[in-house]
């Protein structure tokens, strides 16, 4: 009997088949409308395709590493039929068709959703090796073992370690001030997967992710903090638990934005605290503080600190992007 109900569900009625031909011509149509935008924006897909491909064989040696036979370890319920497929396929095209995707930095039509036109993409200034070894920051040349740049050496921050995606450029301040003021969550998936790549060498041996902390009233106001977020989806694909509530920031503070380096750095003073019930879990722990910007690195510093004296082992920084000055790039 399942024999024959696993072969029932094989065929798909001519029926079927002929209310799916227009819809699927329209999909050509729409294939071949969106290879002229490939095309100009080639150079710049390829090199987004090269930043994630590090991602894509992770993914696929994790499904190597766990493979399932297709009847053994497999549901009748989770056989989904070719009926099934052809009508997911088409309620996805018409949704498309519907809500077409688009660049989540300009709304320029783009072949999936939650990803950048080349022309945006090409706009990211990603950070790559060499770098220094403590403040992440880019270096001019390599030189063949870990070096600090000239800013390290004249202020080493409370820290470890820190990494960022990209330089706090125009098109990414675009991207993280509509995803922070504008609830432009349709990005977190691939800010997510950059973290990820950028912070490997934090996440390796790291035993919590803690995302810098939004004050109540602040929380309110915006309904979501953005570091959390963000903390949350670099767990998930790093496979290390995250904990949003055990670092707290317990007083008030002005907006960063126009102060100077020495009035960030007072304006976050004091402003953060572990949770008395929770300090000792941090005992001997690695963390990884997540954020989105850094910038003169104050806030970063400030929960590095507080993190420390609760016992944490080691206290890295992971953000989405950082402003890098001229001075840091003198060896």
């Amino acid at each position: 009997m399942k024999g024959a109900e696993i072969e029932g569900a094989r065929e798909v009625s001519q029926h079927d088949l002929d209310a799916l031909g227009d819809l699927a011509g329209h999909m050509r149509n729409q294939k071949l409308a969106l290879c002229d935008l490939v095309s100009k924006a080639g150079p710049a897909l390829a090199q987004q395709a090269t930043v994630e491909e590090g991602l894509v064989a992770a993914h696929e040696a994790s499904r190597a590493a766990h493979p399932r036979g297709i009847m053994g370890a497999m549901s009748m319920s989770e056989i989904q039929s070719p009926r099934r497929l052809a009508w997911r396929s088409a309620l996805g095209a018409a949704a498309d068709l519907l809500l077409p995707p688009v660049c989540i930095g300009c709304r320029a039509r783009v072949q999936s959703h939650g990803l950048l036109c080349g022309d945006c993409f090409a706009g990211i200034e990603f950070i790559a090796p060499p770098l220094c070894a403590r403040l992440g920051v880019p270096l001019p040349y390599d030189v063949g073992a870990p070096s600090l740049s000239a800013a390290a050496i004249a202020a080493p921050p409370v820290y470890d370690r820190a990494r960022a995606v990209a330089r706090y450029s125009q098109t990414m301040r675009d991207l993280i001030q509509s995803f922070k003021y504008r609830d432009r969550q349709e990005g977190l998936a691939l800010f997510g997967r950059w973290m990820a790549r950028a912070g490997a060498e934090l996440l390796a041996d790291a035993d919590l992710i803690v995302p810098v902390p939004l004050y109540r009233s602040r929380l309110w106001w915006r309904r979501f903090n953005q570091s959390a977020l963000l903390a949350q989806d670099v767990a998930r694909l790093a496979s290390v638990p995250a904990d949003c509530f055990v670092l707290k920031r317990v007083r008030r503070t002005v907006s960063q934005v126009g102060l100077s380096a020495e009035q960030r750095k007072r304006n976050v003073a004091g402003a953060f605290k572990v949770d008395p019930a929770r300090k000792s879990e941090l005992k001997g722990k690695r963390i990884v503080v997540v954020d989105d910007v850094i910038t003169t690195g104050a806030t970063a510093e400030a929960c590095a600190r507080v993190l420390s004296r609760a016992g944490a082992a080691r206290v890295d920084v992971l953000a989405l992007a950082r402003a890098v000055e001229p001075a840091a790039f003198v060896l």
